[in-house]
């Protein structure tokens, strides 16, 4: 398939399974305003992680998990926190590309779609932004940890929303974790780190 149609599949996809989970079709309808537009490969370490991690390719057949790491050659994948104190070990391993947004394969004023993948032993630290997010995992699990709340370890299948500004973070153990995030409203902010002073 060309470039075009892979981007096309996916997005076919990712629009079937807006009828399940409900969580997904309750936080947003599959937007109405999809547009194609071009990507500029940008290949980062995380690319060649995920294309080495067979432990997400195990398990239930996935139509919508595997269109979606077909992406991943060609996607440009992202540094959201670049120049932030996160620290070098996070960068070379946290996974992020866009789907629906800037740098995606499709541009829409209604809804913002991200690819992240987390590999083993790696921690996500707390962080928060405007825009109201939804997570929905494809493959692996992760602890999922919302300020305030207990911690939830989910799998694929399982969703976790994050209010805006709810500062949240994640981390993987012995398994890598595989997820689509959603956010609705306030696009122009992007995530920031959060003081734990500020959680109090």
């Amino acid at each position: 398939m060309t470039q075009a149609q892979v981007w096309a599949h996916a997005a076919s996809e990712l629009e079937r399974c807006f009828g399940a989970p409900p969580s997904l079709a309750e936080f947003s309808p599959f937007p109405t305003d999809l547009a194609p537009q071009h990507v500029t490969a940008r290949a980062l370490p995380p690319r060649d992680l995920l294309a080495t991690d067979q432990a997400l390719r195990s398990g239930a057949a996935s139509s919508l998990r595997d269109a979606v790491l077909a992406l991943a050659p060609d996607a440009h994948w992202l540094e959201h926190y670049r120049d932030s104190a996160i620290g070098d070990d996070f960068m070379d391993r946290f996974g992020c590309f866009c789907l629906i947004g800037d740098q995606g394969g499709f541009a829409s004023d209604q809804l913002r779609v991200w690819l992240v993948y987390m590999p083993p032993h790696l921690h996500y630290p707390w962080h928060h932004h405007p825009a109201e997010e939804l997570y929905l995992v494809l493959a692996g699990q992760a602890e999922f940890l919302r300020a305030g709340e207990a911690t939830r370890r989910l799998s694929a299948g399982d969703t976790m929303f994050h209010a805006s500004n709810q500062p949240h973070a994640m981390t993987t153990d012995a398994d890598p974790v595989l997820c689509l995030v959603f956010w609705r409203d306030q696009f122009e902010t992007g995530p920031q780190l959060t003081d734990r002073k500020d959680m109090s």
